[in-house]
């Protein structure tokens, strides 16, 4: 957006409105991008993870111009969503996001905090009749992240105007 401002109210006036007519389209478009992302991150988590996965926004402060998506779980699903992300047992993968997860991630972090204690008495567990070790992760939310992050741009060229 360029403007060209004369020292005239008519011209000053002209301006502000431009801008404010700048300010409200830049505030829809990043609702939008915000909105689009997150619900194409989770469709992006449930791909590895199979429906657990849930967007939703905030913007209770959109007068600031703040809007916030969220890309998570319900508590019901919590503790499979963390296996399903990180693994269990000897192949669990802890990394970092930008909010912390509500359990500690290690080997045998869920045996000792919900499960049985097999796997962190014994290296192993049992569901029905079958021995494991382990569960490979499966990354969705890892997924989702890496996805927002390489089309952000992209999407938010396309969907924020001045």
């Amino acid at each position: 957006m360029r403007l060209n401002i004369k020292l005239s109210p008519g011209s000053i006036a002209s301006a502000i409105r431009r801008l404010e007519e700048a300010r409200g389209n830049l505030q829809e478009g990043i609702n939008n991008l915000v909105d689009t992302l997150v619900t194409e991150g989770s469709e992006v988590a449930n791909a590895a993870y199979g429906g657990m996965a849930t967007a939703w926004g905030r913007r209770d402060r959109e007068d600031e111009g703040f809007a916030q998506g969220h890309i998570g779980t319900s508590a019901e699903t919590m503790y499979r969503a963390i296996i399903a992300e990180f693994g269990a047992g000897d192949a669990v993968m802890a990394y970092q996001f930008e909010e912390p997860e509500p359990v500690d991630i290690y080997p045998g972090s869920y045996s000792e905090q919900v499960g049985s204690g097999e796997y962190a008495q014994t290296g192993a567990w049992h569901f029905g009749k079958t021995r494991f070790t382990e569960v490979q992760p499966r990354h969705g939310l890892l997924n989702a992240k890496e996805f927002i992050i390489q089309n952000g741009t992209e999407v938010a060229e396309g969907m924020i105007r001045l």
